[in-house]
């Protein structure tokens, strides 16, 4: 357990070096961040946007690193995760928009749910995250309104999200 916390404190330090001034400390930290496998810079990252007490930076910047993995290595990184893990980042990403207070953050990881249901649409057309669509339609009718508005984020970055059952929704 010491040594998955020390992991994840340097992984923190790497994201603070990700966002330096400094060119050189910048550019060995992306040498370093490229060299991490993509399962864990998907664990180091949803940790690191998961801890409220992190630097905003830092974690708005998780968020963007996630979003970006999902976007271009989606078929290297997320099908060889075992189903269970790949079950609990949907749910713990779905669990940390429904928590976030800080506007700005819930739309980064409003991005991250979009990209990732935008990758779990089969060839047929079929949308391979349920519990996603359930969420939205409990959202959008929510109380609470940043709950709304995530929900309309997440329809306005991702509008096929429904898949071919889009007439079934309408």
């Amino acid at each position: 357990m010491a040594a998955a916390a020390a992991e994840q404190q340097q992984f923190y330090l790497l994201l603070g070096n990700l966002l330096s001034p400094d060119n050189v400390v910048r550019k060995q930290a992306e040498e370093t961040y490229e060299n991490i496998p993509g399962q864990s810079k998907i664990t180091f990252l949803l940790q690191a946007i998961r801890n409220t007490t992190a630097a905003e930076e830092a974690r708005q910047m998780a968020a963007v690193l996630l979003r970006r993995l999902l976007s271009s290595a989606f078929d290297e990184v997320y099908p060889a995760l075992p189903s269970d893990v790949q079950t609990a980042i949907k749910s713990e990403l779905l669990m940390i928009i429904q928590m976030e207070t800080q506007s700005s953050m819930r739309k980064k990881v409003c991005d991250i749910a979009a990209e990732l249901a935008r990758n779990l649409i089969d060839e047929d057309g079929n949308n391979q995250w349920p519990e996603g669509l359930k969420f939205l339609f409990d959202s959008v009718s929510s109380q609470n309104v940043g709950l709304r508005e995530a929900a309309l984020h997440i329809f306005w970055n991702f509008p096929g999200i429904f898949g071919n059952q889009q007439q079934h929704y309408l």
